[in-house]
């Protein structure tokens, strides 16, 4: 579903405002190894008020932390002054854009299912381990100090045994005490009434459109993304279209794009449709699922960009 436009998604969420630096440190406030305070999949409601426990501390500071290197999973290497950066998995992790808000305090691992995504993710972030799987059977014979899963990507999967199977697939690459952090779907009776939304943004020299929909069918949320070429001469960065937002300029659409032959001057309008189906998992099914997959599980309600956030930690 990324193939054509995958060269786009960062100019498309940086037109959007999309605070990927914010987001990061958001998250690290739960990657701090401390005890857990376990919520049952049934009492979640009572449990989610959205407060970090003050006394939880960042990967940054266990990484310079010295009680001891095994407590931490942090590990001394012969000839070097500083014990090695923790080790952090993101799942499904698109472009990289939040493994590259971390670079320099992790070592950066990714998966994705999407050759198009990661092809961008290596360009960005050429000392990153980047690895083409899906969430379900993915295996890369080591273990991490923490796991992120963004975006709501966890809807991607069509069913409650695939969700279960998906978390306990990242359970199992966590280190003791290493933490699991999942952005679940937006809750449907947030969605705004199905309608078509448009906003304008730019790629390289290029200005485009993306026309939105959403709907909600049974347990899918239905969403339907077209993007339009609208013009090749250049605007000014604060210069915003009637109604919109502005703007903005991130880069050069990528050889063999859809659009980079129109982008080099032809006329004629280019169009990628985009179909998507996510799944709008309950939280009593996320909370589930990391229960079954033996991880002592937390909720956030607020979490890094408003719609919540589970914390699953290996005991």
């Amino acid at each position: 579903m990324f193939e054509e436009w995958a060269s786009l998604y960062d100019s498309v969420y940086a037109a959007k405002g999309k605070d990927y630096a914010a987001e990061a440190e958001y998250l690290q406030r739960w990657m701090g190894p401390s005890a857990s305070v376990r919520v049952s999949a049934q009492a979640t409601s009572e449990r989610a008020r959205g407060e970090l426990p003050s006394a939880r501390r960042t990967l940054s500071e266990v990484a310079g932390d010295s009680a001891g290197p095994d407590r931490h999973h942090t590990h001394i290497v012969p000839g070097l002054d500083e014990p090695q950066l923790p080790a952090l998995l993101d799942v499904a992790c698109g472009t990289g854009e939040h493994l590259s808000q971390l670079s320099g305090r992790f070592q950066l691992f990714g998966v994705d299912s999407s050759p198009e995504m990661l092809a961008v993710a290596r360009h960005k972030l050429p000392g990153a381990s980047l690895f083409l799987s899906n969430m379900t059977s993915f295996e890369l014979g080591r273990s991490f100090d923490a796991i992120t899963c963004l975006f709501s990507s966890i809807g991607y999967l069509r069913s409650v045994s695939m969700l279960e199977r998906a978390i306990e697939r990242m359970a199992s690459h966590l280190s003791d005490d290493g933490v699991l952090l999942v952005e679940p779907p937006i809750a449907p009776e947030r969605l705004a009434p199905p309608e078509t939304t448009r906003f304008h943004f730019r790629h390289g020299g290029t200005r485009w459109e993306r026309e939105s929909s959403a709907r909600v069918e049974g347990e899918f949320l239905r969403l339907r993304f077209t993007y339009r070429i609208v013009g090749h001469e250049p605007l000014a960065g604060a210069e915003s279209f009637a109604g919109h937002e502005p703007v903005v300029e991130i880069g050069p659409v990528a050889a063999g794009s859809a659009g980079a032959s129109q982008a080099a001057g032809s006329a004629s309008p280019v169009e990628i449709v985009d179909e998507q189906a996510m799944r709008l998992f309950s939280d009593s099914e996320i909370a589930r699922a990391m229960e079954k997959a033996g991880l002592d599980v937390e909720h956030d309600s607020r979490g890094p960009t408003g719609i919540g956030l589970w914390i699953g930690r290996k005991p």
